[in-house]
């Protein structure tokens, strides 16, 4: 019978971390989202030949991303919010998929309405 070795899968990262924390005070909210990917360890190798920029990305990148989005709010009324968001606040750039490098910083308000 064949024994299954242990071999990295293709476009898969070995270790994945996600985390979102909030805190509330009163009328005011302040959080933070962090995602970890490590790095992508198997890919096709055509990836890195074919597509211009790849295998230069993946050697600075060779611990993986960490990517930290935050924001602020505020409760206008018990049923009404309103926040300020920040995502990708390093504006780093990564690659979750190979060739395709993930958005850089962006900044936005967010007004949200919890009714029944």
């Amino acid at each position: 019978p064949d024994i299954l070795l242990k071999e990295d899968l293709k476009y898969r990262t070995p270790h994945i971390f996600r985390s979102d924390v909030e805190i509330r005070r009163g009328r005011f909210s302040t959080g933070s989202n962090l995602r970890f990917n490590s790095f992508m360890t198997a890919i096709d190798a055509e990836f890195e030949t074919l597509i211009a920029g790849v295998a230069p990305f993946r050697s600075r990148r060779p611990n993986g991303d960490l990517i930290i989005d935050l924001r602020m709010g505020y409760d206008l009324r018990s049923d009404l919010n309103i926040s300020f968001l920040i995502r990708n606040a390093g504006n780093r750039d990564y690659m979750i998929v190979p060739g395709n490098i993930g958005p850089p910083r962006t900044w936005g308000i967010q007004l949200r309405y919890n009714g029944s």
